[in-house]
């Protein structure tokens, strides 16, 4: 029943948003990925763009590793007919540190 992957570069951004997913009672639909670092593997890339069946929402860090992780998964995913969007956390956070400090996107 997963419609929306939440897609994140480290681990502990990963767990953090799957608790604030769990938090929200959105389990059953949503779900929270890493890709292990800014530079994600080829077979993951290739997994991206063959998985047009999900929503995906990408969560980058802030900086340059950050802005272009989100250009290579966006492009990704788009090339295989998916939607994505993707978010840059306020203050210049880590995903994980916004999430605790209450930020979390309207969309989801």
């Amino acid at each position: 029943t997963t419609r929306t992957v939440i897609v994140l570069e480290g681990l502990f951004d990963m767990l953090i948003t799957a608790q604030k997913i769990h938090q929200l009672g959105r389990d059953a639909d949503t779900v929270a990925v890493y890709t292990n670092g800014a530079s994600p593997a080829a077979k993951m890339k290739q997994w991206f763009s063959q998985h047009n069946q999900f929503e995906y929402v990408l969560f980058s860090d802030p900086d340059a590793a950050g802005e272009e992780w989100t250009d290579t998964l966006t492009t990704c995913i788009q090339a295989g007919g998916a939607q994505v969007c993707a978010f840059k956390p306020p203050d210049q956070l880590d995903p994980d540190e916004a999430i605790l400090k209450g930020w979390w996107p309207s969309i989801l």
